[in-house]
């Protein structure tokens, strides 16, 4: 993953060595693409990198925030009255 620094995907990239957060604009884009050019090889670690973070953070996100907590949130929301704030 290609990102920019102080962001928190930035963070997240450089915390896991999961890809590159560089500033921002055209200088900074070149300078990272003459290191990534030059050397090659980090690609392949921090694609493994981003791989074992997906498989083990995000994979199931949307089953288990979306299908699970979130659905969760909505049922609770429903058996509450809005008018008075008890559950049904």
């Amino acid at each position: 993953m290609l990102t920019s620094t102080n962001t928190p995907p930035g963070q997240k990239v450089a915390r896991d060595h999961s890809g590159w957060a560089v500033d921002d604009g055209v200088d900074s884009l070149r300078q990272w693409l003459d290191v990534v050019c030059a050397d090659r090889s980090p690609i392949i670690a921090m694609g493994r990198n981003a791989r074992a973070r997906w498989q083990n953070s995000y994979a199931d996100y949307a089953q288990r925030v979306i299908g699970g907590d979130y659905v969760a949130l909505v049922q609770r929301l429903m058996a509450t009255d809005t008018v008075s704030g008890t559950v049904r």
